[in-house]
């Protein structure tokens, strides 16, 4: 009950209680769902939710720094790379994810870091793509594409 809860609580942006909810319960899978409450706390650019998702996380789904909290912070890394990739993130999102997805080196940056060669993907030299017939000169005739002009 509490997952669909935080469930609902993240979808509808209410901080308030998705905190209460998280302060309430020691049992909430925070990975739940292939990490749908991170998914939607991002895509909302909700900070708040974000920290108090992954404090959870911390303190009390992995108290215990051992073998299984590192498997399952590698999913939560690849949980919330996810999660940031069709978003554009704030620098204080950024901040609260910064210990898990490295921005400076990942292609996670934001969203119009993601297409900033955009532009450059679409240019094109018309004259690559459509090259001149080279003009070249034979026996007093100049030859230039289909035209031929004769030289005095």
């Amino acid at each position: 009950m509490s997952n669909k809860s935080l469930y609902n609580f993240c979808g509808w942006n209410d901080t308030k209680r998705a905190q209460e909810l998280l302060d309430l319960f020691d049992d909430i899978d925070i990975l739940y769902e292939n990490g749908v409450f991170f998914d939607l706390a991002i895509s909302k650019g909700n900070v708040e939710i974000c920290k108090s998702l992954l404090s959870y996380f911390e303190t009390k789904q992995f108290p215990t720094k051992n073998t299984e909290y590192q498997e399952a912070k590698e999913k939560l890394v690849e949980i919330l790379e996810n999660a940031t990739d069709s978003v554009e993130l704030s620098p204080e999102i950024k901040e609260v994810l910064s210990p898990y997805i490295d921005f400076e080196s990942s292609e996670h940056n934001t969203l119009n870091d993601s297409f900033s060669n955009l532009e450059d993907l679409l240019v094109f030299n018309y004259d690559e793509l459509h090259p001149q017939p080279e003009e070249r000169n034979t026996n007093n005739v100049v030859i230039s594409g289909n035209n031929t002009h004769e030289v005095y």
